[in-house]
């Protein structure tokens, strides 16, 4: 009989079915799904007549904000919210904007500008937003979101606490710039 001189690894361990583990799917909390199918939800309107604008200062604004959207806003809304909760303190900035509302008035022309929809008193429209000025306007439906654009100065409802003061000098889009 011939004996083999090698040693045994002994410093991997052979597989035994302890450590044959498989992660478990995680199943999402909440059936609320984004749904990005109107491009120009990013894109920069004004319109004096309404006063309203979402005109930015520069790049650096743009990237501040969409990160904290992108981040911070969606993430949480996609995981927590849901209609039911809007009257919880941490999403009172959660909430349907009314058709006969000052915002939807001024919300209702930048979309169909924005969107070429006519019809923007069918939508649902919803704000959606956490902490400080940054609202995103959206239409809610079957629990999905749909985003039409970015309230960046929270003209939408007119604010002393919120709006920021020097917004009608801005002139940054950044579809214009990087697309």
């Amino acid at each position: 009989m011939i004996v083999s001189k090698r040693k045994k690894n002994k410093s991997v361990p052979s597989p035994s079915p302890k450590t044959k583990r498989i992660p478990q799917q995680l199943e999402p909390k909440s059936e609320i799904v984004f749904d990005f199918s109107y491009p120009n939800w990013i894109r920069s309107y004004s319109s004096k007549g309404k006063d309203f604008t979402n005109y930015l200062k520069d790049d650096n604004m743009y990237a501040e904000y969409i990160t904290k959207i992108l981040n911070q806003l969606i993430p949480k809304i996609t995981r927590e919210w849901s209609p039911q909760k809007n009257s919880n303190y941490q999403f009172r900035h959660c909430h349907e904007i009314p058709a006969n509302d000052e915002a939807f008035s001024k919300y209702k022309v930048a979309i169909k500008e924005l969107h070429g929809i006519d019809d923007v008193e069918q939508l649902s429209l919803w704000q959606f937003g956490f902490i400080g000025s940054v609202r995103l306007i959206c239409n809610f439906s079957s629990n999905r979101i749909f985003p039409l654009l970015i309230d960046y100065h929270h003209l939408g409802y007119s604010s002393e606490k919120y709006n920021q003061k020097d917004y009608k000098q801005y002139s940054f889009c950044p579809i214009e710039k990087y697309l």
